[in-house]
């Protein structure tokens, strides 16, 4: 699997249509903590299968590839 990158833009435009306003309520949606939350918006972290599976829990019905590039 190639190493991927978080495309914020479009986790930005993604948590508006769901009215997410915090990391706080967006890892608990993906069920993940929100210190991955921190660590995937400041780039220290690639997203893996449970935030990529986490992506899917918290935008139901929604494409989430655009939310992660190859790095």
């Amino acid at each position: 699997m190639p190493r991927l990158a978080l495309n914020r833009d479009a986790l930005d435009r993604y948590m508006a249509a769901e009215d997410i306003q915090t990391k706080f309520e967006l890892a608990n949606r993906m069920g993940v903590s929100p210190s991955t939350i921190t660590r995937l918006l400041d780039g220290s972290q690639a997203p893996g299968p449970a935030v990529i599976a986490g992506f899917r829990a918290a935008f139901p019905g929604r494409n989430t590839d655009e939310l992660t590039t190859p790095r």
